[in-house]
């Protein structure tokens, strides 16, 4: 067998090290987006050893530091959109982790609300810019035989991460916490930052075409990569010879039309309440007739999401987009109507004994259903809808609006539980995922095996 024969897999292990260890960035984001779980009962607490405060925390004060971290968000694709202008993906991914790196050095040492809001904002901003990176870092170094497994790895990581912090956070103050979170952030300075290079496609961008070609050469790990930079160079020169605006967005119908359409599945996503189920998992449990504790509880929704994120890897380009979303958001509204049945139940005092497993299964049900569909389709369908020139400006306002919910939801969530209580909240939830069971089936066009010419036609350009 020629070398030209050979799979990726067998003769180039660099470019896996390459995206796993990119993808410590994500494993960092998804221990950010489960901090507040473990945390926020911590806070609240009497306890001095637990609570870094000295003082339980009032509720505003308690939903401002889960918040927080949504702001920052709102931030990072807006500091990314910035960063490179001037530098490569790889250098804002540094950045993005030394967000983190900072946040965590913050909450080692604080002892005052307002510094926790801050080095929340921080770990927020960090988490934005990942978002808006990783993806398109990973698929610049990738091989086109092994682009899509690759590409997967972020979203797996984002579950680890998730699970971690779930499991570990519960055991640990917050301090010691801090210190271990800042251990796979070194090995992502060390590993990723000495051995991985910047893709092609940057360094080409930034006219460092000698450099580029080593850099591939050391992707691929092989010599003969000539083709492959002669393509990378005449698509950075086709996209640079096109200066994109703002307002490019809007002056064509077909990207109007996929603007709003991906806008309105990142709406859809966040109201169905993910972030702030993930941000007040344990607070949620604890408010409930269990057979587990909570902080194990909370854990299995991690595992649910885990088994979710598998199961979008082997379907979603075999069922297609269309249908596994609106299979998702039917579970989710089902799962919704059910966790909000039992609460309805339990705070009126009927006997729930006999299914005090279901908070667990149902929700554990519901990060299974969310990962199937509603987590990755919608941000699968920024990279097929929109045409290359106007995707980046187009990837970050699709962002923006994605952590704009987030914070909303997250900052509105404890005000629902207090006014309208659990069982009217996830209610509300469940006839937002019945809304996205319709705008699912009858309005998402289905894009599976469809060439960018054909999704253009399906929405509305003859």
């Amino acid at each position: 067998m020629t070398d030209k024969q050979r799979k990726p897999s067998e003769k180039n292990i660099f470019i896996y090290f390459a995206a796993l260890t990119a993808s410590l960035a994500s494993f960092a984001m998804g221990m950010s987006f489960a901090w507040a779980s473990p945390f926020i009962p911590k806070f609240q607490s009497d306890d001095p050893v637990m609570n870094p405060i000295g003082r339980p925390t009032s509720q505003l004060e308690s939903t401002w530091i889960v918040s927080a971290f949504n702001v920052g968000m709102i931030f990072g694709p807006l500091v990314t959109m910035i960063g490179l202008r001037c530098f490569t993906k790889k250098t804002m991914l540094i950045v993005a982790i030394t967000f983190k790196t900072t946040s965590n050095v913050m909450c080692l040492f604080a002892s005052e609300v307002y510094i926790f809001i801050i080095a929340r904002v921080l770990m927020g901003i960090g988490t934005g810019c990942i978002y808006s990176l990783l993806n398109p870092f990973i698929g610049e170094i990738s091989e086109d035989s092994i682009r899509g497994s690759l590409g997967l790895l972020p979203g797996t990581t984002t579950v680890l991460g998730n699970l971690f912090t779930f499991v570990v956070g519960p055991l640990m103050s917050l301090k010691w916490f801090s210190l271990v979170s800042l251990i796979p952030l070194l090995i992502f300075y060390v590993c990723f930052g000495l051995f991985v290079p910047d893709t092609p496609y940057d360094l080409v961008m930034h006219q460092k075409p000698q450099q580029a070609a080593i850099s591939l050469r050391k992707l691929r790990q092989r010599d003969d990569v000539e083709t492959e930079m002669l393509n990378i160079i005449s698509t950075i020169e086709s996209r640079m010879s096109k200066k994109v605006y703002f307002t490019d967005v809007f002056r064509d119908y077909n990207s109007r039309k996929a603007l709003a359409l991906c806008i309105s599945l990142m709406v859809i996503q966040q109201l169905s309440g993910i972030t702030a189920i993930l941000s007040y998992a344990e607070v949620i449990f604890n408010q409930t007739a269990r057979l587990i504790p909570s902080s194990l509880s909370a854990a299995t929704l991690s595992l649910g999401g885990l088994l979710g994120n598998l199961c979008s890897v082997f379907l979603v380009d075999r069922l297609g987009r269309k249908i596994l979303l609106t299979a998702s958001s039917i579970s989710l509204c089902t799962c919704l109507i059910s966790i909000g049945t039992y609460f309805y139940l339990y705070v009126n005092q009927h006997d729930v004994s006999s299914i005090n497993w279901l908070p667990t299964i149902s929700l554990m049900l519901f990060m299974t259903s969310y990962n199937i569909g509603m987590s990755n389709i919608p941000w699968l369908f920024i990279g097929e809808v929109f045409h290359s020139k106007v995707k980046p400006v187009a990837a970050t306002m699709v962002t923006l609006s994605n952590c704009v919910s987030a914070f909303i939801v997250c900052l509105c969530f404890p005000y629902m539980l207090a006014h309208i209580g659990m069982a009217y909240t996830y209610w509300v939830f469940a006839c937002v995922m019945l809304l996205g069971v319709l705008y699912s089936s009858l309005v998402l066009p289905e894009t599976k095996c469809k060439s960018f010419q054909e999704i253009q036609k399906m929405l509305g350009r003859s």
